[in-house]
């Protein structure tokens, strides 16, 4: 799943909460813990100590009952349910990318411990999500502004089919220029085409495929730009959200990216 798609599962409730560590009430007595937003994580324990996040990108992302965001190396998505300061995330779910064991272990434990909460509060910027044996805190981001669609280099990022998503086998980026050409590396060799925008639809001509030299590629590279290049043959919508842009064909089959 993701924040393009790769999380989804998220939650949206209303504020009645306690400043973490002061006591202090704010929000209605009777109202559910509020997550929604985008966070990130500044500390973390559990059984086995604090979590080490140096260098690590945690975050969540909370939009209605949806979850998601990055668990220091993969993506990943979950359903929220709240009943006042009750919170469970369930179906937590990712994509598999492999990384160094240092890093594959501070997301285990993060995941582990998303799974065991029971408890959220919250004061203005500051989440505290616990449960037995595992505390969470975590940072509210400032709203990101969209970036432009056009003039902007997206990195590729994830695959999305269906409700699926996974990790890029190869690095791959994507260029809308001005004058109506797009330019895209999302595969083996270099994809071209002229577009034309109406609204999030976006409408190609004299696509390209490949560079007629851009020779033999591995398989999962080979099965990567299959999945593009379906993608973005026939024509797809592009939704930008902060430094986030999503494209999806009609037959359920996305790309993901983010700004570089």
């Amino acid at each position: 799943m993701s924040t393009g798609r790769v999380a989804h599962a998220l939650a949206a409730l209303a504020a009645a909460l306690l400043v973490a560590g002061c006591g202090e009430q704010v929000g209605t007595a009777t109202g559910d813990v509020d997550l929604e937003g985008s966070w990130h994580l500044v500390s973390g324990r559990d059984a086995d100590g604090v979590f080490d996040l140096a260098g690590r990108k945690v975050t969540l992302k909370v939009e209605g009952e949806e979850a998601g965001g990055t668990s220091a190396c993969n993506l990943y998505g979950a359903r929220v349910a709240v009943d006042g300061d009750d919170v469970t995330l369930s179906e937590l779910g990712g994509t598999e990318m492999a990384c160094e064991p240092d890093v594959m272990a501070l997301e285990q434990r993060y995941l582990e411990a998303l799974g065991a909460v029971e408890r959220g509060e919250r004061g203005d910027d500051v989440l505290r999500l616990s449960g037995p044996g595992v505390t969470l805190e975590l940072s509210l981001d400032p709203p990101v502004e969209d970036a432009a669609l056009v003039g902007t280099t997206w990195l590729l990022e994830s695959l999305i089919d269906g409700d699926s998503v996974s990790s890029v086998a190869e690095q791959g980026d994507l260029r809308f220029l001005d004058g109506g050409v797009m330019v895209a590396t999302v595969g083996c060799g270099t994809q071209r085409a002229r577009y034309v925008l109406d609204g999030d639809d976006v409408a190609l001509t004299d696509f390209t495929d490949r560079d007629p030299d851009a020779g033999t590629c591995p398989p999962d590279a080979e099965a990567q730009h299959a999945h593009a290049v379906d993608v973005l043959r026939d024509g797809f919508t592009a939704h930008v959200e902060g430094d986030r842009l999503t494209l999806m064909n009609q037959q359920g089959k996305g790309l993901d990216f983010r700004a570089g």
